[in-house]
């Protein structure tokens, strides 16, 4: 493979591998906190306890 060949083929993958990771670094930013929201929601909300037994053996 050509020298300028390598250079060129090594630039291309790089440039798209740093596009992708800022790609997602923002989604990623976004995503997280979206989720923390959702979380919080989630702990807010009360235990119901059951009000029954189940039909565990009791050895």
């Amino acid at each position: 493979m050509p020298l300028w060949l390598r250079k060129f083929t090594y630039r291309k993958i790089s440039d798209w591998y740093e596009e992708q990771n800022s790609d997602s670094s923002t989604n990623n930013a976004e995503e997280s906190i979206a989720n923390m929201k959702a979380a919080g929601a989630v702990a807010k909300k009360e235990v119901n306890v059951p009000s029954y037994v189940t039909k565990a053996s009791k050895k």
